[in-house]
This record gives C-alpha cells, sequence and structure tokens, in this order.
C-alpha cells in the first residue's frame, strides 16, 4: 500500500517540477484525474472483488486525508484534495454496485427533475412479471450523494434507470432478459429507451442546471426545445403511425379536426414508423394512406374519418370515391422503392421494417405508435385531443390566426375503431 501512495505522490510531483509555476488548479485536476481514472482501471483488472477494491481505497484515502499539507505549496494542497476527493468517489460509486446473483435486486434511479420520467409506472410494470415477483426494489434520485458519479462510471447517460443486480431470471420466453444490457459494473440496465439528460441544462425551469451561466432558452442546448422554438410563419406537425394500431386510433381520432381545421395555415401530416406489429393488414393500409395523402390528399380527411369509425379501409375508399387506378399505381411502385417482398418475408425479426418515412423517423427518434413531431421537434406526452395538439400547434405561430380561436373539442376518444369515449387510463403507444 505505501508503494501505491508513493507513486501516486511521486506522479503529481513530476508533474508540478516540469510544469514550475505555469500549472493552476485546472492542469492540476485533469492530470490526476487522468492518473487515477488509469490507477482504478488496473487495479479493477486486479482486484475482481468489490470488497477487495474498496478496502485498498479506503486505505489510500485514509492515508490522503491524514497528510498535513500546512506547510507544503498550494499546487500540493490542490493535488492532495483532489485526490482525497476522487478515491472518496469511486468508493461510494463501488458501494452502489450490487451483483448478488440470488437475490435479484432492482435499483431504480430517477431524477426529481423530470416532469416525464413515469417511473412509477415502469415499476408496477415490473411488478406484474411473475418471475420478478421476488425482487428488491431500490429506489435512487440523481440529487442523491455519487449518484452522478455512479452513472459516468457505468457509461449510463438517460434516466430513468433500472439497472438489474443480475441477469440470471427465471424468463424462459425472454421476457426481460434480451433487453438487460451489461454495464461495466457487472451490473444490467434495461433498455426503457430513456430519454432524460441530467447534465443537460433543463429548459423552462428558471435554473442554470449544468452550470454554463445561462438559464433555459439563453443556453444553446435548449434550443431544439419546444419552449424555445422560434416562432414561424407556417408550423409543421407530423403524426408518426401505424394504422391498425389502437393507440394511434385514439390519437388520430383528436388530431383529425385539427388537421382539417388548420390545413390552409399549417402543414399537417400523417406519417409513418419505420416498422409494423399488426400483420398484413397493416401493411396494406399503411400503403393506402400512404398514397392517398401523397397522390389524392384532398380527400385524406374525409377518408381517414370514414376509416376510423370501423376500419373498413376498402368501403371508404368507394364512399369518398378515391381513384383506384391512381392508388393502385402508387402502391405498386412503393412496393417496388421500399423492398415490400423481401421486408415482408424476413424472418429475422416479428416487426418487419416499413420505410417510407424511415428517414425521417430516424432522425426524430421515433420508436412508437404514435409519435407526435412539431416543427422537427419529438413532443412528448401531448393530451390526445383537437384541443392540445391545436393549442401546441397554434403557440408556435408567429401571427396567430384566427382559426386558433375557435374552439376545438377536448374530447380524447378510445382506443382502437368508433368515436366512443369511456376509457380513462393513461394514454399507451405501440411499440418495441
Amino acid at each position: 500500500m505505501k508503494k501505491i501512495v508513493y507513486t501516486i505522490i511521486t506522479s503529481f510531483i513530476i508533474f508540478i517540477s516540469f510544469f514550475g509555476n505555469q500549472t493552476n488548479a485546472f492542469s492540476t485536476e485533469t492530470y490526476i484525474n487522468n492518473f487515477m481514472n488509469k490507477f482504478y482501471s488496473k487495479m479493477e483488472l486486479e482486484l475482481p472483488s468489490l470488497e477487495n477494491r474498496i478496502n485498498k481505497l479506503e486505505t489510500i484515502y485514509s492515508t490522503f486525508s491524514a497528510m498535513d499539507t500546512s506547510n507544503k505549496s498550494n499546487t500540493i494542497k490542490t493535488a492532495v484534495e483532489i485526490i482525497s476527493k476522487s478515491v472518496k468517489s469511486r468508493i461510494e460509486v463501488y458501494k452502489q454496485i450490487t451483483t448478488d446473483s440470488e437475490n435479484l435486486t432492482i435499483t431504480i434511479i430517477d431524477d426529481k427533475r423530470c416532469a416525464n420520467c413515469n417511473t412509477e409506472w415502469l415499476v408496477d410494470a415490473l411488478k406484474d412479471i411473475t418471475f420478478l415477483d421476488s425482487a428488491t426494489y431500490v429506489y435512487k434520485d440523481f440529487s442523491d450523494e455519487y449518484i452522478k458519479d455512479y452513472l459516468q462510471y457505468t457509461g449510463i447517460q438517460y434516466l430513468p434507470a433500472v439497472v438489474f443486480s443480475t441477469n440470471d431470471l427465471n424468463d424462459p420466453q425472454n421476457e426481460i432478459t434480451q433487453y438487460l444490457d451489461r454495464i461495466n459494473t457487472w451490473e444490467y440496465n434495461l433498455r426503457v429507451w430513456s430519454t432524460f439528460d441530467p447534465l443537460m441544462e433543463i429548459c423552462g425551469n428558471w435554473i442554470d442546471d449544468n452550470g454554463d451561466w445561462k438559464t433555459d432558452c439563453e443556453d444553446t442546448k435548449c434550443s431544439n426545445e419546444l419552449s424555445c422554438m422560434a416562432k414561424v410563419d407556417k408550423p409543421k406537425a407530423e403524426l408518426f403511425v401505424m394504422s391498425y394500431c389502437p393507440y394511434w386510433l385514439q390519437a388520430q381520432k383528436g388530431f383529425l379536426e385539427t388537421m382539417i381545421k388548420l390545413k390552409d395555415v399549417a402543414d399537417l401530416k400523417i406519417r409513418f414508423v419505420p416498422y409494423l406489429m399488426h400483420w398484413i393488414s397493416e401493411w396494406e393500409e399503411n400503403l393506402v394512406q400512404h398514397c392517398i395523402q401523397k397522390e389524392q390528399n384532398d380527400k385524406y380527411t374525409e377518408y381517414l374519418e370514414c376509416f376510423l369509425k370501423a376500419g373498413q379501409g376498402e368501403i371508404c375508399r368507394d364512399f369518398v370515391n378515391i381513384d383506384d387506378t391512381k392508388l393502385q399505381s402508387c402502391i405498386s411502385s412503393t412496393k417496388t422503392s421500399i423492398d415490400y417482398d423481401s421486408k415482408l418475408s424476413d424472418s429475422s425479426t416479428n416487426y418487419p421494417e416499413f420505410s417510407v418515412d424511415k428517414t425521417d423517423a430516424d432522425s426524430y427518434w421515433v420508436q412508437w405508435s404514435p409519435t407526435f413531431v412539431l416543427n422537427w421537434i419529438k413532443v412528448d406526452n401531448i393530451a390526445r385531443n383537437a384541443k392540445a395538439y391545436t393549442d401546441i400547434i397554434c403557440s408556435t405561430f408567429k401571427v396567430k390566426p384566427a382559426v386558433c380561436s375557435e374552439s376545438f373539442s377536448t374530447t380524447t376518444y378510445d382506443p382502437g375503431f368508433w368515436f366512443t369515449s369511456w376509457w380513462e387510463d393513461a394514454p399507451l403507444n405501440c411499440g418495441n
């Protein structure tokens, strides 16, 4: 142990000697942190046991904490403080790690600043899984001491995070195990497609969250946030869907009124999620709607209103006088352009690719149906009724048109076909 401490001390003395009076707190911290990271990496290879690592670092920490630096230079004092802080942080990170393969622990890491991190729903869903019913749940927040260090160490960037102590689960259908990614603590991070970055500026809370002396919309990191979006002459709104997803049908019934009333003042379109979940009927209906919207757009909302009532696409096409020759020609050329036959017969996946709008969907990080995008920004957790869609679109006009002041329905319709409204649960999505 003395050799280790001596090596650390010698390293930063050489650094001080080399740079002389040019050293400052920043350069000292950068150099020592780089050295300590190399030291930790080597130690972890030599000591797989967490207990042994913690014991070793606690000895080092005690040594540096006990050093008398009262008669030393400011650089030496700074270096000792940096090393002590670094070692203490790594000790606490190791203490956060749970790798018990016999007793499953699921750690939920949230951030109380995140308005859309619905961890309660997530935990309820996990507790409904039979083979996880013996798990112990541990709850942590980003503001808790050393959680930031733990996330940086594990490489977890987005919250909420769900960390399993083991992947040795009684999971015969591979329901959960396939979504567990091993992290460098030998724990397993559950893929839940989180999007909240706790190190980024949180726009709209009047706080400088990332310490760059810029608050909310002053920070360039907020430039793509809806609350900081530049006003435009003609907003563009896109609803990404799967044509037989019951939750898209729910969203579309709300969006339809907005499409009809704002059609002359905004660019409103239905787009398609780049994969399918609802069999061959969804392939065909996606193609039908894509082509009607593309080549017979003046009839699209009328067709859509008919389709949403009962899902009778062929009857609805006749009802609104869709030009079938033009429609079939478009469908045929679209099938060729998206390599329809090979994608449909792809046995390597349960969710074949549907690439009509894949480029834009990928750029927006569209993962499920429905996904709402406004002026090239994905908007989460919007109510699925006409007033909610209209209000958020109208908020982005440079000059708000008169139609924005009209009355719009606040009814959120049920998932699936028909315009009923008895369903009261939280909005869900179709997606993998």
